[in-house]
């Protein structure tokens, strides 16, 4: 193993060290150039201005890693403006800019890099495996990570761990002053489409995506994987999904996302959502339209306090958990898309929004959720208390069950209404009152992530149950658990 060095301008390193030869620090793309798996490629501090593409390889046991200084910071500086990140729309190419373009490489680790600046992407992987990212910071980019493949070669094996991204730098777009509709260019609308991406984003892989202990902040979506519709097989009850597999997402913080923080689109299988924090987020789950097997919600904390796009109010600012298919009027008479095993079980929510509205799923089961409520116009003005759901078009297959709210009408409001739904109503507070110093730029807003039972609700406890999955092994739940989000742990849960 070698330790290469790069720098912003070519230089020589003093080593100080007896009987070794002063060092060259040549430019990043050279470096990358002549690395060998098991070599570590450390950048010295400095503003890197030059893009590079990767498209060498380590191996398993000799990856080549790609890291920052040990003192100082390495900032890869795109030096574009947003308006250029309209270009390459929802799903850029290999012609589009990033910093870092990864081709055909295997066994990467960039460590400790920070991005600025980099629209639409700072990192572009086609067609790569096992690429891992981490400690790495972005600031302005419509994607961190963009990724895609080709037919002759998967792309899967990406971790993004401890990674800090905000594009939204000015918080435009919680504020109000850029508007939802505005991202999305609707007509009559100033054109700010560059919003329109996420910290990951992808299209079209075949998956194996781990996303863990990151914090995602003023984003119009955080995470968006798209797949085409020919990867859908086998039938409406029992789906199979070719792409958009096996994706943990856990240990992370989502804050101010105006859109929508996890988003699987057309189809996902084997995913699991665990132990996440969501403050402010306008939807947390977004899964309309989305053919889904074996795709599991467990252990999160959702805390929703105020509307985005501050006052007056905005369209597209009511907000949800879940976002499921709208009714067929909305959608063209388009039918719930084919599901099995979709479930969403021991997590806890504070909320000024419903935990579903306008919603249609074929398949969804729900346990022991904790709904805390708060006004619909809280904290601003004063209202009724919001509702668990909403203009809902209850399935056969959606149920919600053991969920404990301070609603006063429930369920039976909703059991009457035709939904499968059970649980228990409180007459207080759900969660003692959550106070913090509230600031936009800080990680889940000044919020510690923590929710705090009641004690009307500390006594309620589950039975036993079990999640059987068609890819890998049951999640089996013992009975006494608490409701409401704890640790996996402390479920019982080892291997998700």
């Amino acid at each position: 193993m070698a330790v290469l060095y790069a720098a912003p301008t070519t230089r020589v390193i003093n080593q100080q060290v007896k009987a070794q030869d002063n060092t060259w620090a040549l430019d990043l793309q050279t470096v990358i150039n002549k690395a060998n798996p098991g070599d570590v490629i450390e950048l010295l501090p400095g503003d890197y201005v030059a893009p590079v593409v990767i498209a060498v390889s380590g191996t398993k046991d000799k990856p080549i890693t790609i890291r920052g200084p040990k003192q100082g910071r390495a900032r890869m500086e795109g030096g574009r403006t947003r308006e250029q990140g309209r270009s390459g729309g929802m799903k850029p190419t290999d012609g589009d800019f990033a910093f870092i373009k990864i081709f055909h490489a295997e066994h990467i680790r960039i460590e400790g890099l920070a991005f600025d600046n980099c629209w639409p992407s700072s990192i572009f992987v086609r067609s790569a495996q096992n690429i891992e990212i981490r400690n790495c910071s972005g600031r302005g980019s419509r994607y961190f990570v963009y990724a895609r493949q080709t037919k002759r070669r998967d792309t899967k094996g990406i971790t993004l761990d401890g990674v800090n991204w905000v594009q939204d730098r000015h918080f435009e777009m919680w504020q109000g002053k850029v508007t939802w509709k505005d991202v999305k260019a609707k007509p009559g609308h100033i054109d700010n489409s560059f919003f329109n991406g996420a910290m990951f984003g992808s299209f079209d892989i075949k998956g194996d995506v781990t996303i863990r202990n990151c914090e995602i902040s003023h984003a119009f979506n955080a995470i968006r994987m798209d797949i085409r519709a020919k990867r859908i097989k086998g039938t409406k009850d029992e789906p199979r999904i070719t792409r958009n597999r096996k994706v943990r997402v856990y240990n992370n913080k989502f804050s101010f996302i105006r859109d929508n923080a996890v988003e699987p689109e057309v189809g996902a299988e084997d995913w699991a959502i665990y132990n996440n924090h969501f403050f402010n987020c306008h939807a947390a789950m977004s899964l309309d339209g989305v053919a889904i097997r074996d795709y599991v919600i467990i252990g999160n904390w959702f805390l929703n306090t105020e509307r985005p796009g501050g006052r007056p109010k905005q369209k597209n600012t009511g907000g949800k958990i879940f976002k499921f298919l709208a009714p067929p009027e909305l959608t063209d008479n388009m039918e719930p898309a084919p599901r099995k095993g979709l479930w969403s079980v021991f997590n806890s929510v504070q909320a000024r929004t419903n935990y579903a509205v306008e919603g249609r799923s074929r398949q969804w089961s729900d346990r022991y959720t904790l709904m805390g409520l708060y006004a619909k116009e809280h904290p601003v003005e004063p209202a009724p208390l919001q509702q668990v759901f909403e203009l809902m078009t209850w399935t056969e297959g959606m149920e919600v069950a053991e969920m404990v709210t301070n609603e006063p009408c429930f369920p039976q409001k909703y059991s009457a209404q035709g939904g499968q739904v059970a649980g228990q109503r409180v007459s207080g507070p759900v969660f003692e009152a959550s106070q913090f110093d509230y600031k936009l730029c800080a990680p889940l807003g000044g919020w510690n992530g923590k929710l705090k039972r009641t004690d009307a609700v500390k006594g309620f406890r589950s039975s036993a149950f079990k999640i059987k999955r068609k890819t890998g092994k049951s999640l089996i739940f013992r009975t006494g658990l608490p409701y409401g989000a704890s640790p996996v742990a402390d479920l019982g849960l080892k291997d998700i």
